[in-house]
């Protein structure tokens, strides 16, 4: 009998890595015939372990295959490509490379009957140790699954939210006006001291590390916390040393003041609503009203719909195994960080604006949200499935234009939950409208 070996839950990912793209209408091998596998199955909490043995002639034809697969590539000395015979084939390239390409086609192979045979449907790549495989014996195997959970979907009347609508009030309409007119400001020399408001332009350096410029506006505190302060009182041509404090750290850091300027924003009134082709301020201040509307009811139902799906979800009694939680968190930290890479930025760089290690964030925020994720999945799933949701071809087709790299299947499943999502929350929506109207039991007719 071979040595044992761990594959983990590496190998071919017969599963997915992620649980985005359900294993579905998985078929028997129709060349099997009597050569059929046996399983010995073991259902535990929230996953099946199983021993799988696979008769020696599936075997030793996988051996074959692989050897011939193989050899039709192999540029072996005295021989034409592929055209040299099965032995030859062998001592060329080895005994362990022919038996691992017939290892991995034999489980790919072997693994989609069992889940047909067996009825499983795999969250992730199982966790597979092999015990036997060698030519001339049985492919022995042990195989542990994290099943796709089975639940009944409640109804969506059993959600309940008190998310209160915004209200855009006069003052909220006069702050945006106002950063409208900031953006608009323009920046004049000074030759005073600085004052609050005013907009420094400053070399610093910490040590002997090379200067730096920045443009620092005094009252924003935008540049570094509680800095501002060191600048107040400078005019043009001034230097100074300040006590700085960086990540717990006591620090220094040499100031030279460039220039100082007055930021002068323009005045609220009909010359400056002519900058958005409005005849008067009035009509500037009913149209940033009615912005401001449209944004926050769409932000509202944003936020309402993640909400519904948050307390759906609630109602449903998902458990997962440890291996499945962690593997879960494995793709949320994967998938976090191609999203922070998009973007220019690392793990480090989140890290180190809020203040934790990686350790700490895994535990503390990715490992909850990667469950929660998880949950979403299954569920929108199982909604897409029950509803018949379907990606066209040329939806998808059009998503991955604007993905670079996306990978096809992850952008349909990621499709499909979004229009599960949205039917969802609409019943729900309308649901709501339903109960409103229905008059009181007991009530005039």
């Amino acid at each position: 009998m071979a040595d044992a070996l761990d594959l983990g839950s590496s190998g071919s990912n017969h599963a997915g890595s992620s649980p985005a793209l359900r294993t579905r209408n998985l078929k028997m091998n129709p060349e099997e015939g009597e050569h059929k596998l046996q399983t010995e199955r073991k259902d535990l909490e929230n996953q099946v372990e199983m021993k799988v043995t696979v008769p020696r002639e599936r075997v030793d034809k996988a051996l074959a295959q692989a050897t011939d697969r193989l050899g039709k590539d192999a540029l072996i000395p005295g021989f034409r490509r592929g055209k040299a015979p099965p032995n030859v084939v062998k001592a060329f390239l080895g005994k362990e490379k022919i038996r691992e390409e017939a290892l991995s086609s034999l489980l790919e192979e072997t693994l989609e009957e069992i889940y047909q045979k067996e009825n499983l449907t795999p969250l992730f790549s199982p966790q597979i140790k092999v015990e036997q495989f060698e030519e001339g014996m049985p492919f022995i195997f042990s195989l542990t699954v994290d099943p796709w959970p089975e639940f009944e979907l409640p109804p969506v009347e059993q959600v309940k939210l008190d998310l209160p609508p915004p209200i855009v009030t006069d003052e909220d309409v006069e702050k945006t006006l106002f950063r409208l007119r900031e953006s608009f400001a323009t920046l004049t020399q000074k030759e005073g001291p600085a004052e609050s408001g005013d907009v420094l332009v400053i070399k610093w350096r910490l040590g002997e590390e090379p200067w730096n410029t920045q443009m620092v506006e005094l009252g924003k505190e935008a540049f570094l916390p509680d800095f501002d302060r060191n600048l107040v009182g400078l005019k043009a041509g001034d230097s100074k040393i300040a006590p700085l404090e960086l990540r717990g750290e006591k620090a220094e850091i040499e100031i030279q003041v460039v220039e100082v300027k007055k930021k002068e924003i323009p005045p609220e009134d009909d010359e400056f609503a002519k900058n958005f082709q409005l005849s008067s301020i009035e009509e500037l201040k009913e149209k940033v009203k009615s912005d401001l509307k449209n944004y926050t009811e769409n932000e509202y139902q944003k936020k309402l719909k993640e909400e519904f799906i948050n307390k759906y979800i609630e109602l449903i009694p998902l458990e997962f195994s440890e291996r499945a939680k962690n593997k879960a968190l494995e793709n949320y930290v994967d998938s976090f960080k191609d999203y922070l890479r998009s973007s220019g930025r690392t793990l480090n760089d989140f890290l180190r604006d809020i203040g934790l290690t990686e350790e700490e964030w895994r535990e503390t925020v990715a490992r909850k949200q990667a469950l929660q994720t998880l949950k979403e999945q299954i569920v929108l799933w199982k909604v897409a499935d029950e509803r018949g949701i379907e990606i066209q071809e040329q939806e998808l087709r059009e998503a991955l234009s604007e993905r670079e790299d996306a990978d096809p299947e992850s952008v349909y499943g990621s499709l499909r939950r979004r229009k599960a999502l949205d039917e969802l929350f609409h019943d729900w929506q309308v649901s709501l409208i339903l109960s409103k109207e229905k008059p009181e039991e007991g009530g005039e007719n």
